[in-house]
């Protein structure tokens, strides 16, 4: 049966209806596809300027996002390195190491001056000790004593009945809580050793870290050359100390759950330490470091020896 014109012309605008249909659909597949390309991209360029940012700031040399870009999405910072070596140092980074060396320099005068100071007032017009007289022996003794002080060094500490194993142990013990202190405070400064700037940065040669990176860095070599040592007693090799990195401290990847575990197998390994030195090595420990890490009563005090002497001097009038 011949169709009419009304429905040749009905079957037209249905098949021209379909075929708008069709065409909107792979019109907003093709827009959805587009839109999550251009957020894939500008992922990519935030995370680029946030490493650039970060190594900026760490290193004080600049790099384009753009070179970085391809490094974040491949997560091969292996050439970074040399890029950065060929940058020139920012004002900042300049101001930065004038001050370091300056301070170095300060340090260095302070040291000398503490040593004139004990070669000055801690001698006796160079008479050996063994051809003293008792009372001269205390003279020397005082003046030596009072160097120490006013130097701000530490007069030697009285000796106790403690084995060779104690202190070690107590030795291992202060090295894990000095690493321990300063994973705190860089924490407490907002530095993330699992962020992807800092991986980012360990991949840089030393001269080029962050301050808080090598810091980070040589508080986990104290802790883990204290433990793996004392577990062991020979020399550690890299697997042994990739091995305790991954177990003992923060990672790019980590949970704070995962987090917050080693901070407990670093708490307990101290506290293992702590038990086997016992309080009397590691008292004395702490009493061998310089006063100004440690703060403490000398163990032979100046003004009562002087008293002495010069109540046997009294005494031979």
């Amino acid at each position: 049966m011949a169709q009419t014109i009304e429905q040749r012309i009905a079957e037209i605008a249905q098949g021209f209806g379909q075929g708008i249909q069709n065409y909107q659909a792979q019109a907003d597949r093709q827009r959805a596809i587009a839109l999550q390309d251009e957020a894939r991209r500008r992922q990519q360029a935030l995370q680029a300027l946030e490493v650039s940012n970060q190594i900026g700031t760490s290193t004080g040399r600049f790099i384009e996002p753009s070179i970085v870009a391809p490094m974040v999405q491949t997560g091969d910072f292996s050439g970074l390195g040399s890029m950065l070596e060929q940058a020139p140092l920012t004002r900042e980074a300049e101001l930065r190491q004038m001050q370091l060396q300056r301070q170095a320099e300060l340090d260095q005068l302070n040291r000398d001056y503490k040593q004139a100071r004990i070669n000055e007032m801690g001698r006796s017009k160079g008479v050996p000790t063994s051809k003293m007289t008792p009372d001269e022996k205390i003279e020397f003794k005082v003046k030596e004593q009072k160097a120490l002080v006013e130097a701000g060094l530490k007069p030697e500490a009285k000796k106790d009945n403690i084995t060779a194993d104690m202190r070690k142990a107590a030795t291992f013990a202060e090295r894990v809580e000095q690493s321990e202190k300063v994973f705190n405070e860089l924490s407490s400064q907002g530095f993330d050793r699992s962020s992807l700037g800092s991986m980012a940065q360990s991949y840089l040669p030393n001269a080029l870290k962050s301050e808080a990176l090598k810091r980070q860095d040589q508080a986990e070599r104290n802790f883990v050359n204290a433990i793996l040592r004392r577990e062991s007693g020979a020399s550690i090799n890299q697997p042994e100390f990739q091995s305790a990195e991954v177990q003992y401290f923060d990672r790019e990847g980590d949970t704070p759950q995962v987090k917050e575990q080693k901070r407990q197998n670093r708490l307990t390994a101290l506290a293992g330490l702590k038990a086997e030195a016992g309080e009397k090595a590691i008292s004395q420990i702490r009493q061998a470091q310089p006063q100004s890490q440690v703060s403490q009563q000398p163990a032979f005090d100046p003004n009562e020896a002087a008293k002495e002497l010069a109540r046997r001097r009294g005494a031979q009038r």
